[in-house]
């Protein structure tokens, strides 16, 4: 049940984000075919842009890589809700699972 409920809103989620790709995609076109329209130098802009999303990309790096690693996990479905998990000196039990993150409790190893 609880399980159910996190992959509802985990696909929530990821819908979510997907949207506001398609969106940004669409109006940042959008936008461009008006500038060019209008005789703005569109070329020049974007390759400045591309410049700077560059650096920011590098910048964002460590969160991509577990916004990726999240979703990759959700779709092998490697780990769920229940499952015991142990890395290093720290074990517990999954209680929920984010695009970015994955809860659990931990338990004391005797």
């Amino acid at each position: 049940m609880v399980g159910q409920r996190i992959n509802t809103g985990l696909k929530k989620s990821l819908a979510q984000i997907m949207g506001t790709l398609a969106g940004s995609f669409c109006a940042v076109c959008v936008i461009g075919y008006g500038l060019h329209r209008l005789g703005v130098p569109v070329y020049g802009i974007v390759t400045g842009l591309s410049l700077g999303g560059m650096a920011i990309a590098l910048a964002i790096r460590p969160t991509m890589e577990n916004l990726i690693g999240g979703v990759i996990m959700f779709m092998d479905k490697s780990l769920s809700v229940g499952d015991f998990c142990s890395v290093g000196s720290v074990s517990g039990v999954v209680e929920q699972i984010g695009v970015r993150s994955t809860g659990f409790v931990p338990k004391t190893v005797l």
